[in-house]
């Protein structure tokens, strides 16, 4: 069973624009020799961080998608280590209201890897620096690393 849209959700205008062109060059490339439903796959790209819930429950009201794949997570350790604050707000929060907008929507299913790294990023901060919860949750600046 194909989707008959693929929404592409980036907070990167260029690395969206990049991807959309990919998958639509690629899509037409297989449209030449596999059956027209390939080609009439719908490619939406939308600009959107998965730190915005109000963009993200709008999204998932507008469009209602059945299937909610999360992989916004910033991947490169040593660069989240030096700016936890902004790891935990992009990996932890936006799987967060990533989820939470999903469900709201109703999707028929959402993959479990979006809880699996969920709990993933907080295992991985509590191991270096376990008072990390306490200090993110206040207004103040970024907490420096404190690698234990």
């Amino acid at each position: 069973m194909r989707p008959a849209r693929l929404l592409l959700l980036e907070q990167s205008e260029f690395a969206l624009y990049a991807n959309h062109h990919e998958l639509e060059d690629k899509r037409a490339a297989a449209g030449v020799g596999a059956g027209a439903d390939v080609v009439q796959i719908e490619l939406l790209p939308l600009l959107a961080s998965v730190q915005d819930c109000d963009r993200m429950r709008e999204i998932m009201q507008t469009w209602h998608p059945d299937t909610v794949y999360h992989a916004a997570a910033y991947k490169h350790v040593p660069l989240v280590e030096h700016n936890p604050a902004e790891g935990v707000k992009n990996n932890v929060l936006g799987t967060l209201r990533t989820a939470q907008a999903a469900l709201q929507a109703q999707p028929a299913r959402v993959p479990s890897s979006a809880w699996c790294a969920l709990a993933t990023c907080w295992a991985h901060r509590a191991r270096w620096c376990p008072s990390f919860a306490s200090r993110f949750a206040t207004a103040g600046p970024s907490p420096s690393r404190t690698p234990t």
